[in-house]
Order: C-alpha cells, then sequence, then structure tokens
C-alpha cells in the first residue's frame, strides 16, 4: 500500500523535485508528464517503457488481492468453528458408516505434520486455495530458521499473526474424533509424533524454501510472484467450483439426518423398541458386507500406495546419490555464461576448491560439505542483491566515488547496467543455482553424508533389493517396504471403525428411517454385487500375475545390471592410471606451456615410482585449479595484452647468415610477442572451449579417487578383499592354460604382459626409433643394445629400474627443450647466429630449441608410451618374487640352457600336445613345430624387398638357417640360443645403422646427392620423417624412398623375439623330444632296408653259386 502510494505522490510535481532520493532508492518512476501551461492534460511520459506503465496496476491488483485474502482468512476461523461442531454432532447421529476416503483423511491427520499435510492437500479436492497462497505469501526469513514443523497449527483470532505464515486446522473431523480419545491415546500419539518430526522436517523445507528466498532477494519474489500468481488464479477457479459441490453434497446429507430425526420423534415408544430390534438385527447384517467391501477397496488403494512408495524412495536416492552432480553442473552455467566477470571466476573457484579438496583429503572434504554449500548460498545471495541494486540509476557513480574504480573495472567485477531482458538473463541462473543448493543442503545433504561415508558402512543384506533379489526374498515383500505406515493404518482403522460406539452417540431414533426396505430387493442386490466382485477379482488376479511376472523380471534386469556394473568398475580400476597418466600428458604436449611442465615431470616419475602415483595426482589437480583461475582471470577486459607486448627488430646482415624469408617465419620477428603465452595464458573465446583441456583432466583426477573410494566401499559392504592379481577372470590360473581354447585365452587376457610384457617393452623401443629417426632415437637404441646385451631375464630385471629412470629423466628434459628460453628478451638461440654451420635439418635432427624450426613435441607420446610399458614391466618383475602371484600366474623363470630334451620329456611340467587331443593342442603344433620355418620366411622377406649391404646380411643368416636348421633345432638350447642372439644383434645393429645415418640422410641429403650418391644406393639412405626440407628430384641420383625405413626390419625383430621364447619354453623340448624320435625311428627304418637288401644280395649270389656249380658238373 506504501509502495502505491509514494507513485501517486510521485505523479505531482511538486512532491516529484521534493522526493529525489526517494525516488531514486525505490526506482519510482514518473507516468505522467506536467505541463504548466496545460494542467487539465494527462500526458504520459514517452521515455519510459511498458512494464513502468504496467508497475503501478499490478501492485494495485496485489493489494487488492491480498486484503481480501487476509480478510476472508480473519473471518474463516469463526464461522468454520461453528460449522464444524454442527457437521460432528450430525456426523455422529448419522447411520452412514464412515468410509474408506474418511478413514485415511483421519489417519493422515494423525500421522503426519501439518505442512506435509498442507502439500498433500495441493492435489485434493477438499484444498482451500487461500491456505496455501497465505502460506506462500505471507511468509518471512524468521520462518526459515524457527518454525518447527511440531507446532501445534491452528486457526483463531488470537493467534493469527499478519507477518508469520497462518496456521490451519486439517480436518474438523478429525479434531473431533481426537478431542474424544484423547485421554485415552495421549501418550502413544505424542510417542509417534515425535518419532515423525525427523521425517517432517524435508518436507516442511519445501514449504520454507520459496519464503527463504522471496525475503532475501527483491528480483527473485518478482520473478517468483508472476509465475504463483498465474498458477493461483487456476486453482482458485477449479476449487471454488469444487468447494460449492462439496457443500451442496453435506447440506443434502445433513436434510434428510434432520427430516429423519424428526419423523422418528413423533413414533411410539413400542414402536420404537419393536424397530430397535429390527435395526439391532439388520445392522449385524449389513455391516460384515460394508465391512468386507471397505476392506477389499482399502487393500487395493493401500497396494498402490506401497508401489508408489518404493517409487518414491526409490526416486528419493538417486536425488540423494546424484543431486550434488546437478549442483556441480550449475555451477558451470553461472560461471560460463556471457562474458566472464569478476564474480564467475569467484564461482568457479569455489567449485575448484571443493573438487581439490575432494581430491586431496576427503574426510576434510565431507566435514565442511555443509558450510561450503552455506557459504555458496550466501555468496549468490549477494551477487543477485549486488547486480539489482547497480541497476539503480546513480548507482554506477556511488560505485566508482566508494571504490575508487573506473567504469570498465567494475565491469569485470560484474557490476554493469542492463535492459529488462538482460536482466532476466543475468539473474536468472544465479536465481536458479540458488534454489538447486538449497534444495540440496536441506533434502539431501545429510543423507548424503551418511551414503558416503567409508568409515561405517552397512551390509549388504540390509538392502531391499538384495533382499528381494536374493532366493530367500519374495515378491510380497515389496508390498512390505514400509511395515510400520501399514500398522499404523490399522490402528487408526481401529480407532475409526464403521462398527465402533463413541461417547455422546445418539440414541436408537436416529436410525429409524434407514429401516424402510424389503428382504427381496436387498437379496437381490447381494447378488449382482457377487457377482461384480468375483468378475473384479477374477481381473485383478490376472493383472497381479502379470505385475508379478514383470517385478520379477525387473528383479533380474537388476541383477544383471549390477553384475556388469561391477565388472565395469573393476575394469576402470586396473587401467585408470593410464587413462589419467596418457591424457595429461597428451593436453601437455599438445599445448607446450610452462604451467604444463609441472603436469609431464609429475608423471614422467609418477610412473616407475608407484609411491609417487598419490601425490602425483594430488599435485595434478591443485596446479590444474591454479591455472584454471589463472586463465579466467586473464581473460577480463582490463587485462591487454598489447600494453605488455614486445615487437623484436630484425636482425643486420652481419649478425646472422639466415635469409630474410626464414627470418619472417621465426616466432621473434613474425608478431608481436606476449609474454603470458610462454607461461600459457592467452586470450581465447569461447572461454569453456579454451579451458577444456584442463576442465576435462580435473574431472578424470577426480574420477580416478572416486573409482578407488568406490572399490573400497564395495569391498567393505560386501566383506571382501582386494584380488591379489590384477586380472579380469579371478578364476582363471595357470593351470588352465592348457585346458581349452577358451581358458587358454582367458589366461593370456589376464597375464599377456606377465608373460610377454619384456618383449613388448623391446618392441616400443624399437618404434620410438623408427618414428623419430633423430638423435635420441639412436641415444634409445645404445639403451636397447645394453640391456639385450643381458640376455638373460634376471640380469634385465636387475638393470631395468635405471633403464626406467632414464626415460623419465630424457622425457622431462625433451619437454625442457620444447618449452625453450622465453621469447620476450629478443634474443636468439647461438646456432642462429653468424657463421653457425646448422642449417633447418640439422637442427630438427638434434631437436634442438628453435624460434624457427620448432622442436615437434609429438614425438614424447612415443617416449611417454616407451615408458608406460617400462613401468609396468618394473611392477612385473616385482611381482615375480610373489608366491601368491607364481601360483597364479605361473613363473616367468627360464629354462637351464644345458637340458637334453629326449631325458628331459619324462619330467616336462606341461603336457605333450604332439597327438592333437584338441584343437588346442593343434595351435600349439603349429605354433611350436612350424613358427621357426615361418620365421625364416620373414627373414628372407625382409632381405629382399629392398636392395642394400643391410640386407645382404639377412638373405645369408636365412641361407645358413635353411641349411642347417633341421640340425640345429636338435642341439642344445644353449648352441641354438647363441645362433639365435646373434641374429638377433645383427637385426639391432641394422636398425642403430639406419638411425645415425638418418642425419644424412635428412640433414646432409643435398650434399650427398651431389657428391656422394653411391653411398646412397649402398646404404639406401632416404629421410622417412616428415618435416625435413628435401631436394627436388635430380635423375641423375634418384632417392630409394621406398626402400627406406625401419618398418621390416622391426618386422623381423617381433618375429625373432617370438621364436626366442618358443626356444626358451619348455612346450619346445617336447618338439624337439618329437624330432629325435622321428630321426631314431628313421635311421633304424634304413638300417632294416639295408639289412633286407643284403639279404636278397646274398641269396642271389648263393642261388648264382649252385647255377654255376650244375653247369660245371654237366
Amino acid at each position: 500500500m506504501e509502495t502505491v502510494i509514494r507513485i501517486a505522490i510521485v505523479q505531482e510535481e511538486t512532491f516529484r523535485k521534493e522526493l529525489k532520493v526517494q525516488r531514486r532508492l525505490f526506482g519510482i518512476k514518473s507516468v505522467i508528464q506536467t505541463d504548466c501551461s496545460s494542467t487539465w492534460k494527462i500526458i504520459a511520459n514517452p521515455d519510459l517503457s511498458w512494464y513502468h506503465h504496467a508497475n503501478p496496476i499490478v501492485l494495485l491488483v496485489m493489494y487488492y488481492t491480498l486484503a481480501t485474502l487476509i480478510r476472508i482468512w480473519l473471518q474463516e476461523p469463526l464461522v468454520q468453528e461453528e460449522r464444524t461442531k454442527e457437521e460432528d454432532r450430525a456426523l455422529a447421529c448419522s447411520p452412514v458408516p464412515i468410509t474408506a476416503e474418511r478413514r485415511r483423511s483421519l489417519w493422515y491427520a494423525t500421522h503426519y505434520p501439518t505442512d506435509e499435510r498442507k502439500l498433500l492437500s495441493m492435489t485434493q479436492d477438499d484444498y482451500k486455495p487461500s491456505d496455501g497462497l497465505l502460506v506462500t505469501v505471507n511468509g518471512n526469513p524468521v520462518d526459515y530458521h524457527t518454525i518447527h514443523p511440531s507446532l501445534p497449527l491452528e486457526n483463531g483470532p488470537a493467534k493469527a499473526d499478519l507477518y508469520s505464515t497462518p496456521q490451519y486446522r486439517w480436518d474438523p473431523a478429525a479434531d473431533s474424533l481426537e478431542k474424544k480419545e484423547g485421554e485415552d491415546e495421549k501418550e502413544e500419539f505424542e510417542e509417534e509424533k515425535a518419532h515423525e518430526e525427523k521425517r517432517s522436517v524435508k518436507v516442511h523445507a519445501m514449504v520454507s524454501v520459496f519464503q527463504f528466498i522471496m525475503k532475501q532477494s527483491y528480483i527473485c519474489a518478482l520473478i517468483a510472484m508472476m509465475i504463483l500468481f498465474t498458477i493461483t488464479f487456476w486453482l482458485l477457479l477449479r476449487q471454488h467450483l469444487t468447494e460449492q459441490k462439496a457443500l451442496q453434497e453435506k447440506e443434502a446429507l445433513l436434510s434428510e439426518v434432520k427430516i429423519g430425526s424428526q419423523e422418528n420423534e413423533e413414533k411410539d415408544d413400542e414402536q420404537d423398541i419393536q424397530v430397535d430390534g429390527e435395526a439391532q438385527e439388520k445392522k449385524e447384517e449389513e455391516e460384515p458386507k460394508e465391512e468386507k467391501q471397505e476392506q477389499k477397496k482399502e487393500e487395493e488403494e493401500e497396494d498402490e500406495q506401497d508401489i508408489m512408495k518404493v517409487l518414491g524412495n526409490l526416486v528419493v536416492a538417486l536425488f540423494i546419490k546424484y543431486w550434488i552432480y546437478v549442483c556441480g553442473g550449475m555451477f558451470f552455467f553461472v560461471s560460463f555464461e556471457g562474458k566472464i566477470v569478476m564474480y564467475k571466476i569467484i564461482y568457479m573457484v569455489l567449485f575448484l576448491f571443493c573438487v581439490a579438496l575432494y581430491q586431496v583429503h576427503y574426510e576434510w572434504w565431507r566435514r565442511i560439505l555443509k558450510y561450503f554449500w552455506m557459504s555458496v548460498v550466501i555468496y549468490t545471495m549477494l551477487v543477485l542483491i549486488f547486480i539489482y541494486t547497480y541497476q539503480f540509476e546513480n548507482f554506477p557513480g556511488l560505485w566508482q566515488n566508494m571504490t575508487g574504480l573506473k567504469k570498465e573495472k567494475l565491469e569485470d567485477l560484474g557490476l554493469k547496467q542492463f535492459t529488462v531482458a538482460e536482466l532476466f538473463t543475468r539473474i536468472f541462473i544465479p536465481t536458479s543455482f540458488l534454489l538447486v543448493c538449497i534444495l540440496h543442503l536441506h533434502y539431501f545433504h545429510d543423507r548424503f553424508l551418511e551414503l558416503t561415508d567409508l568409515k561405517s558402512i552397512p551390509s549388504k543384506e540390509d538392502s531391499a533389493i538384495y533382499r528381494l533379489a536374493h532366493p530367500e526374498g519374495s515378491l510380497p515383500d515389496l508390498a512390505m517396504m514400509k511395515p510400520t505406515a501399514s500398522l499404523e493404518v490399522v490402528e487408526v482403522k481401529q480407532l475409526a471403525g464403521p462398527g465402533e460406539e463413541k461417547p455422546g452417540g445418539c440414541p436408537a431414533k436416529a436410525k429409524k428411517g434407514e429401516l424402510g426396505k424389503e428382504s427381496e430387493e436387498e437379496e437381490e442386490e447381494e447378488e449382482e454385487e457377487d457377482e461384480e466382485e468375483e468378475e473384479t477379482s477374477d481381473l485383478r488376479n490376472k493383472w497381479h500375475l502379470v505385475i508379478d511376472r514383470l517385478t520379477v523380471l525387473f528383479l533380474k534386469f537388476l541383477e544383471c545390471f549390477h553384475q556388469l556394473q561391477t565388472f565395469l568398475w573393476w575394469i576402470l580400476e586396473l587401467h585408470i592410471i593410464k587413462i589419467v597418466s596418457s591424457y595429461i600428458i597428451w593436453v601437455s604436449v599438445k599445448e607446450v606451456s610452462l604451467f604444463n611442465y609441472v603436469f609431464l615431470i609429475s608423471w614422467a616419475f609418477a610412473l616407475p615410482y608407484t609411491k609417487l602415483r598419490r601425490l602425483a595426482s594430488s599435485v595434478c589437480t591443485v596446479w590444474t585449479c591454479v591455472i584454471i583461475v589463472c586463465k579466467m582471470l586473464y581473460q577480463l577486459q582490463t587485462i591487454k595484452p598489447e600494453n605488455f607486448s614486445v615487437n623484436c627488430s630484425l636482425p643486420n646482415e652481419n649478425q646472422t647468415n639466415i635469409p630474410l624469408q626464414q627470418l619472417n617465419k621465426s616466432l621473434l620477428y613474425s608478431a608481436p610477442i606476449d609474454p603470458a603465452e610462454w607461461v600459457g595464458l592467452r586470450k581465447s573465446s569461447p572461454l569453456l572451449v579454451y579451458l577444456r583441456n584442463n576442465l576435462l583432466m580435473l574431472a578424470i583426477l577426480a574420477f580416478e579417487v572416486t573409482i578407488y573410494r568406490h572399490q573400497e566401499y564395495y569391498r567393505g559392504r560386501n566383506n571382501l578383499t582386494a584380488p591379489v592379481s590384477k586380472t579380469i577372470f579371478h578364476d582363471i590360473t595357470r593351470l588352465h592354460l592348457d585346458d581349452g581354447l577358451v581358458n587358454c585365452a582367458k589366461y593370456f587376457i589376464n597375464y599377456f604382459f606377465y608373460k610377454f610384457g619384456l618383449e613388448t617393452c623391446f618392441l616400443m623401443s624399437v618404434n620410438v626409433i623408427g618414428q623419430r629417426m633423430d638423435f635420441y632415437a639412436m641415444i634409445h637404441a645404445c639403451w636397447l643394445i645394453a640391456v639385450l646385451y643381458r640376455r638373460r631375464r634376471k640380469a634385465i630385471a636387475e638393470i631395468w629400474p635405471k633403464y626406467c629412470c632414464f626415460l623419465a629423466c630424457i622425457i622431462t628434459f625433451q619437454y625442457f627443450i620444447c618449452i625453450g628460453i622465453p621469447p620476450a628478451p629478443c634474443r636468439d638461440y647461438p646456432w642462429r647466429f653468424k657463421g653457425a654451420s646448422f642449417n633447418d635439418n640439422i637442427v630438427k635432427w638434434l631437436y634442438f630449441p628453435d624460434f624457427i624450426v620448432r622442436p615437434n613435441p609429438v614425438f614424447l607420446v612415443y617416449d611417454f608410451m616407451l615408458l608406460l610399458c617400462a613401468s609396468l614391466q618394473r611392477q612385473i618383475f616385482e611381482d615375480e618374487n610373489k608366491a601368491a602371484v607364481r601360483i597364479m600366474a605361473g613363473d616367468n623363470v627360464e629354462i637351464c640352457m644345458n637340458l637334453d630334451a629326449a631325458s628331459f620329456s619324462q619330467h616336462n611340467p606341461v603336457p605333450d600336445f604332439i597327438h592333437c587331443r584338441s584343437y588346442l593342442d593343434m595351435s600349439k603344433v603349429i605354433i611350436f613345430s612350424y613358427l621357426f620355418w615361418f620365421v625364416l620366411t620373414i627373414i628372407f622377406i625382409t632381405g629382399t624387398t629392398r636392395i642394400s649391404i643391410f640386407c645382404m646380411g639377412y638373405l645369408v643368416a636365412c641361407f645358413y638357417f635353411l641349411l642347417f636348421g633341421g640340425d640345429l633345432l636338435l642341439k642344445p638350447i644353449k648352441s641354438i640360443l647363441r645362433y639365435w642372439d646373434w641374429l638377433i644383434a645383427y637385426n639391432i645393429f641394422v636398425i642403430t645403422m639406419k638411425n645415425i645415418l638418418s642425419i644424412g640422410a635428412c640433414g646432409y641429403i643435398e650434399k650427398l646427392v651431389q657428391n656422394s650418391c653411391w653411398l646412397i644406393q649402398a646404404f639406401s639412405l632416404a629421410c622417412t620423417v616428415k618435416g625435413y626440407k628435401m631436394p627436388d628430384d635430380d635423375s641423375s641420383c634418384k632417392l630409394p624412398s621406398g626402400e627406406a625405413g625401419i618398418i621390416w626390419d622391426s618386422i623381423c625383430f617381433a618375429f625373432l623375439l617370438l621364436q626366442r621364447r618358443v626356444f626358451m619354453s619348455y612346450y619346445f623340448l617336447h618338439v624337439v623330444a618329437d624330432i629325435k624320435a622321428s630321426q631314431i625311428l628313421a635311421s633304424r627304418g634304413a638300417e632294416l632296408f639295408q639289412a633286407t637288401i643284403v639279404k636278397a644280395v646274398k641269396a642271389r649270389i648263393e642261388e648264382e653259386k649252385k647255377s654255376m656249380d650244375q653247369l660245371k658238373r654237366q
């Protein structure tokens, strides 16, 4: 009212001049302009928008609406109490039994708090529109903190407070029933009420949330009022008709009762006694039937309520578990909506603080979580207040005078004047965020903390889903989800049953009007009712069967889904460290800067040294938060890179020998230099795309620690321990390797890297050499030679930690080279000075830092892959010394090199597969018997695909093994390995020499083409790495680009390593024994055949001798 009066007063010219301060403070505009020469004319202010003209009208309508509702509210209790007493008397004397709906309302009135009943009544027919409207409008900030749901809410003019929430009775009949039976069950009611106060706090908060928001921010109240009054109009129209219909039904019922009672009073006493007897008999016959019908209806309604309660509990459980993600997502909506300003950066700082603390220290995070959300709520309210008050006409000047900041800096803080449409969009998201946070704080926070408490983990048997899905459970348990509620319903039925007599009941005269029906009509009605009941019962049974079947299928689906979920969590636990480290290294390589150097150093040393992994995750989390905040601050308008950028001048001809065309491509001279870019900061739009990698990195780090805590929670709940071996199939051991193809495949899925991890690392090292072909690839080749020189697995395990340390150091040093020196001082590198004989190709091959040809950071990805495999192999070397791992996976001990295959075959620990009893035996025969000849084929192909001196060595080796291969397999293992290791050594020598010669093929190729073409053809010299400048094609000296590279050398190296593992396997001894047995059998056959021939020759000689003797005799 006061605001309406101010608006009316301001329209006068005299008061308009006197009330300047009030006009600015309350935002009152003069809708009418005054013209002193024409005072009788009403001239509208053309400078105002439509909403300025609509504002007084809306305020006036609101005033009249509120005044009318308050007047009705003050008058309603007196009339309602009188009407209640009359209805109580009439209903108590009425012979009509209390229906199921009436019982349900009594039960709600007894067991639900008042605020909860208000929310439930919004969808019922007896809802009063004025109740809900006044509860919404007349709330104050004190209600948010002080009103307790256990306080009795009653009507009465003495207790009415215009500045607090109005308090109403739920049902007049319920109050009269409680007054009559209050003495007997007062203690029981108080105990139940105290027990339910805790549950009602959450529902009461839903009534108070809107009040709290309205009183904290004026703009929130305006938006909410618009929506509220639109909905209220529909509710008033609907409920007005509903109330009229209900009143008409009640009046008709009361008139029938009064007419019946007046007629019955005029009859004689004898007739009264007779009627009383008949009524008593009739009542005894009708009551069981009515009770059965009502009982069936109530059972159906209770079943529906139980199902809804189960679904409601599931929905609430989902909200408790996942609502915090909605709150976290709202941080992004608030922070990245529109232009970046300071108050949005503070939102992001709060979010990053929460995530970082969650990752670093879980218990501290849980302790401060409630205070964190409270601080977010308070900060959001302050932001809304400051943004809205800054829209006043003279407030920008006031802020500038108070803070001493310019308009541009205030805009960076977020203080800017907007139009009405822009203002709505600016405050809508913070307001929504405020509501989301308050909902989480009041409804889900406490139970979320209980759910995420790792120190007190509930047992799995307490879960309802486990009980229902377990074979011992049953489907009727669905109805027992809330046993206490069903017991309470039964108690209320007993208190409010139709056959129970109440004190102060009416005499028998009031029942005479209802006993004038004939017995025949009643029997017919009973038969019809029985038939209808049978039809409905059959239909209901069919639906029950369908529901039971669907419930069983749903429970089976939940069980399968739970197993899949458990499997996925275990897979993530196995490989999350690889995912985290790979993504962090990729982000660091993709955006080379000083900021990202911390990430690379952390994980380069955390991978080989497992004790540092937890520290690396924490450091990367905190450092990511710092980078995000710095990048957001750099986007402010007050920070202008052109103010501190540097322009470097081109050097003279005497200072450098680099052509001018190349100097223009240099980072020093191509554009102004922003020193912040070397650190890792730059202007970018949109900001969310710029911060995408860092935000994803933060999410992955938080997800990593979530996986570990989830697995800890899962094992604690199911009383499990962590598996000894990190495998997928826990029931597969070394004994299953020879038990069919399926179990063999499962074994290698579990333990492939355990068996072949060392060979995988060697192949990764060769891959690094082939991909880079530069100076650091040559260093990798030297380390590979040093490791392979050890030959024995045990000797390699001793030097492996040093190799891992070398890989971590070299990748760190190379990233530092990629960063280089800051370009702001305008100082070039020494190899670009006058007199330096370094061209671009040489600088690239040596992997030197440079402003013209910058080092390729993608090469570090290959180094990281090698480091990751080497780190895993180091863990394998440690696991080989554990007895539990050896029992599960078998040992990796190499066989004795002096074993005799023929004599040892009887004591071989692996089964004989030569006779092919299964498909697995057939595959073993192919691998262990014929792989040797296939490897010789690969060696031959490697030697013939290219023409060079190196390929000739492959051909010589291939022909040698083809000539003596059969005899070589029969020699002792030590002799076989000696020849084979020489072949592997030659293969590594070829790879290393090609890498060393690549400096000529890539760095000095122009000179070699002009002066030494024979050298290019002899060694197949050609640069295979992209990015080098190659000379134009010369017909006199063609470059063998198609014949260069180490692809076939790498393939040959892989098969050579595989065949060496075959030679070191116990399975190969069966092959050797079979070959020896075949040779023995073959030699015995030759001897027998030779003896047969000798015998035949002797017999022929004797026959000839006999024939000669006969001839002589003749």
